[in-house]
């Protein structure tokens, strides 16, 4: 058992490996065509054409418009590469800087530090710009008062000497300001080469940094053939600018801005196809077929409603792919994608998902009340929500959660719901949030790879792994598969005989188990049931074969009489799926299950077979010329101790105690008396039984704890029958 949950571990660690390498999204904005999923490359076209173009003789400010994760900064990486790249003949050349201010945590460094990149970029191409270089350098030195006082202004003094400190072993000469701008405007107006400044990420910084930035930008934005691009949200700017300098933002960036630029755009149709191509790079089973009524159809339309920008989508791929490589197989890939789309695009609704379980699991307790768009118990996420929104939020929980949409449904439906790993299933619910299902409990995955195999042997191996990993109390994986495979609607022929054949040989090796309580028994039948119907009109020669060499009696007994039961048309077990069997085939079955118990009496094997009682019982029912067959057997156990002690131990049963004030229900034996009379020969009664075992323990100074139980059990037993009688 061990070795197989590390063997699971492994598993899940190699498909998250997978996962992270093929199904995740780089964050990192897009400096090629080949990575624009978004399609921004017509418009970064135009913005670079803008650049390199437009006329610059006092210098020019280009802003790109968009809300944070829209992908402003994957525009400006192609607007980079479009003015590499695809120069056109006769343009001019164009030297490019990209300049990030929120690397930089103060007012002082923001200002020093991008006339430094300006410097440094000038200097590095030739004679004439290192002479500009320099010129800057003075002139940074002339504007450092200038700054530093706009600095002290916002409530942190700097000393107009650090600029001064900075600069002046990179100038030859001071200037004063006009003559130093007039000088550096003629010199870059002679040099003929267009500079773009690119300036990222404005919006991330504070208030009295933005104001900074804003500051630097307007002292040099008007030098001839610099051209300057920002990307922010004009919204945050200008409402930054507002509080800190107490004017009209909007108007102030107006002043500053010459040619605005809002980010496209993307049509919600766009998103969602972009959604669903990253839901199946993780999950490849997953089918959009928007004309169909299909599951992963609707879930996947109403998903799409729920996208707002580009980086919802990146930020989703990243949080999906990691999560469905550990519950692939345990889980619905798209009740995952769901769920983790919750997660990122609205946490209070997946906050109160995770934590009132109960109430997207189960429906309305008054199944009358008319579905509103707003459930009372939805306040809690959806306060604060616009009307629009709450309403695709409301469409996808009604489709990941049915229940909850007040309509009710069949057993066969709920059980589907849990061979399907949905969320809306208590077991599929419970695996999600968990991450993982225990590696105690049979996984979907599992579940569909089992019914694939046709070889018996190959089935028979799985089915004694799976019988390995037993849960004390609770089954094991192998009661896992019974219970599943009762809530499949069909096997096919190879898979149901091969089955059948597991089950008569293996069997017996579950027999003790129990699964919620659930005697196995019941779920054998259900399976046994489908085995047969799997065979078509005439199974019965294939059951017999079977049957004919089952070596765990016990499971082949059960089944049979079950199946005997349940094809006759009076009984209460009567199934319909039992019908092609027919009187005929039955007396057939009948006589092969009673052929195979005498063939195990003569081998002396029968002895050991749990649940001896019942296949006791069978032998003597179906032996009808010779009824008394079975007490024959008993009768020549007798003769030996140690025989008539392990008889008697097949006797005892186990039954669920309940005690008031208990927490917990107890095992307690008792000896089926009245079944071990209906096997007893003639001529021997329980005076004579009691008799053998008081001398047997007089003579016997070290029998077991679990023969001294038996013999006590028994007495018990008889004293109880005694006093009834």
């Amino acid at each position: 058992m061990a070795t197989q949950a590390a063997v699971g571990i492994q598993e899940r660690a190699e498909a998250l490996t997978v996962a992270l390498d093929e199904a995740m999204r780089d964050d990192r904005p897009c400096t090629h065509p080949s990575q624009d999923r978004f399609g921004y490359l017509p418009t970064a076209r135009v913005i670079a054409r803008t650049l390199r173009q437009a006329p610059a003789s006092k210098g020019l400010v280009l802003h790109i418009d968009g809300p944070w994760g829209s992908g402003k900064s994957s525009m400006l990486g192609l607007v980079e590469h479009v003015l590499t790249s695809e120069a056109m003949p006769g343009d001019p050349p164009v030297q490019q800087l990209r300049f990030n201010p929120w690397w930089f945590s103060d007012h002082e460094h923001l200002a020093h530090q991008f006339l430094e990149e300006f410097r440094k970029q000038l200097t590095h191409e030739s004679d004439l710009l290192l002479d500009v270089g320099d010129l800057i350098a003075n002139y940074a030195d002339a504007l450092g008062g200038v700054m530093a006082t706009g600095a002290s202004a916002m409530g942190a003094p700097v000393p107009a000497g650090v600029f001064s400190a900075f600069f002046r072993r990179l100038a030859r000469r001071k200037r004063d300001v006009v003559a130093l701008k007039r000088e550096i405007s003629e010199r870059l107006r002679q040099a003929g080469q267009r500079i773009v400044v690119v300036i990222d990420d404005v919006d991330r910084l504070t208030p009295a940094e933005i104001n900074q930035v804003f500051r630097v930008v307007k002292a040099v934005a008007d030098f001839p053939n610099v051209v300057y691009v920002l990307a922010f949200d004009r919204e945050e700017v200008a409402g930054a600018l507002s509080a800190e300098l107490r004017v009209d933002g909007s108007a102030y960036l107006e002043k500053i801005v010459q040619v605005p630029f809002v980010l496209p755009t993307l049509r919600q149709d766009v998103l969602r196809d972009l959604l669903i191509e990253d839901v199946q790079r993780s999950a490849p089973e997953v089918r959009f077929e928007p004309s169909s009524d299909q599951y992963d159809a609707n879930m996947l339309s109403a998903m799409g409603d729920l996208l707002r920008r580009p980086r919802d989508l990146v930020r989703f791929a990243n949080a999906f792919a990691p999560t469905y490589a550990g519950l692939r197989g345990d889980v619905m890939a798209v009740d995952v994608a769901a769920l983790e789309l919750l997660r990122v695009v609205e946490p209070r609704v997946y906050r109160a998902i995770r934590e009132h379980g109960q109430r997207f699991l189960e429906g309305p307790g008054d199944l009358h009340i008319q579905r509103t768009d707003l459930d009372p118990r939805d306040a809690d996420w959806s306060e604060g929500m616009t009307v629009a929104r709450r309403t695709f939020v409301v469409k996808l929980l009604d489709r990941l959660f049915p229940r909850r949409a007040q309509r009710t449904y069949s057993t066969a439906e709920l059980q589907r719901w849990e061979v399907q790993g949905r969320v809306c299933s208590e077991r599929g619910y419970t695996t999600y949030f968990r991450q993982q299902r225990p590696d105690d409990e049979l996984s979907p995955r599992e579940l569909q790879e089992i019914l694939g195999l046709t070889d018996a042997q190959t089935l028979a191996t799985v089915w004694r792994g799976l019988v390995a990993v037993e849960r004390p109390g609770d089954g094991s994986k192998a009661t896992d598969l019974l219970a599943e495979l009762r809530n499949v609607d069909k096997f096919n022929a190879e898979f149901g005989q091969a089955l059948l054949i597991v089950l008569m040989d293996g069997g017996d090796l579950v027999v003790r188990q129990v699964r919620d309580g659930e005697p196995i028994e019941w779920l054998m039948w259900s399976v046994a049931s489908k085995c047969i119907e799997a065979q078509g009109p005439e199974p019965v020669d294939n059951v017999i074969e079977v049957v004919t060499s089952a070596r765990a009696l016990y499971s082949m007994v059960t089944m049979v009489r079950y199946i005997i039961e349940s094809s006759d048309r009076s009984s209460e077990r009567y199934d319909p799926k039992l019908s092609n069997v027919g009187d005929h085939g039955i007396d057939r079955l009948r006589l092969a299950a009673l052929a195979r118990i005498e063939q195990a009496a003569s081998e002396q094997t029968l002895l050991s077979v749990p649940k001896l009682p019942v296949v006791l019982e069978s032998w003597k029912a179906w032996n009808i010329l010779a009824p008394m067959a079975a007490n024959e057997w008993v009768s020549d156990l007798l003769g030996d101790d140690e025989s008539l002690l392990a008889l008697m131990g097949a006797f005892i049963s186990w039954a669920t105690a309940y005690q008031l004030h208990d927490a917990f229900a107890t095992r307690v034996p008792r000896f089926e008396l009245d079944r071990f009379l209906t096997v007893l020969p003639s001529g021997v009664d329980l005076v004579q039984i009691e008799a053998r075992l008081a001398r047997l323990e007089s003579i016997t100074k070290d029998l077991s704890l679990e023969r001294r139980q038996t013999i006590d059990l028994f007495r018990s037993s008889v004293r109880a029958f005694e006093q009834k009688t």
